[in-house]
């Protein structure tokens, strides 16, 4: 990390004004003065309701609590998309403050359940390396028609919003054959993609039934697993996931 913006404010919302670390000298620095056990609520900024309550529950769980809010380039495979990331520094830090957050050396790893892949592949690092942090999932927070909060959607038109919450119908449409009994995970890739396809602005670049520990594509659910998928409207590309069984369940 040469370049990262990190939050920081009390405990207490509006005690003082929220810091910002950019470097990792600056880091060490501020870390040393927080209590433990730390709190990570890592981000890309745009911060929006689902990233307050990964630090809420933080607060929570925690004696301190660390957000960032670094665009990292390296997580873009496509240039335009890094350029086009949203970024309002002076709007996440203003919501930081507002959710008391306090400065990553960090014990406890806060990651929405959106993210599953990424939260899987970080918890066996995780358990690979022996680092001491625990990685904890917390559930998606959604629109109340179901499209998962992400700071992507701002890129959506009104057409493009309105067609969205089509990846939970999907997800929801396959859960529904799962918990009618359904193993085979040939099938239940079939009801996601003839739900995505009733969609005429949707443009699937992914469905997937994939273990729930090792992310492989199954052919049968015989235990935990994981619904996702992957959408494009226009430009702009979401993702959303369902888990079944007891996949993303705390470490």
């Amino acid at each position: 990390m040469t370049d990262s913006s990190l939050l920081s404010s009390p405990v207490a919302p509006g005690v003082r004004e929220v810091r910002v670390v950019r470097t990792r000298a600056e880091l060490r620095t501020a870390l040393a003065t927080l209590p433990r056990p730390l709190g990570l609520v890592p981000t890309m900024g745009w911060l929006h309701a689902g990233h307050r309550s990964l630090m809420a529950r933080s607060r929570a769980e925690s004696a301190a609590t660390v957000v960032t809010i670094f665009v990292n380039p390296r997580q873009f495979n496509v240039a335009a998309d890094y350029t086009k990331y949203p970024r309002n520094e002076a709007r996440d830090l203003a919501i930081a403050e507002a959710e008391g957050v306090d400065l990553v050396a960090a014990d406890h790893a806060y990651f929405g359940q959106k993210d599953a892949q990424q939260v899987m592949v970080i918890r066996q690092m995780a358990r690979d390396l022996a680092i001491g942090t625990e990685v904890i999932a917390c559930p998606t927070v959604r629109e109340p028609d179901g499209l998962a909060l992400s700071s992507r959607n701002v890129h959506l038109s009104p057409e493009q919003r309105a067609a969205a919450p089509v990846l939970h119908r999907a997800l929801l449409a396959a859960r529904g054959r799962w918990e009618a009994g359904e193993r085979s995970a040939v099938a239940l890739r079939d009801v996601m993609w003839e739900t995505l396809t009733t969609e005429p602005l949707a443009e699937v670049d992914y469905v997937s039934v994939a273990d729930g520990i090792s992310l492989a594509e199954l052919d049968r659910i015989d235990g935990p697993a994981l619904l996702s998928l992957a959408v494009r409207f226009g430009t702009t590309r979401l993702i959303d996931n369902e888990p079944l069984g007891t996949a993303l369940a705390p470490a």
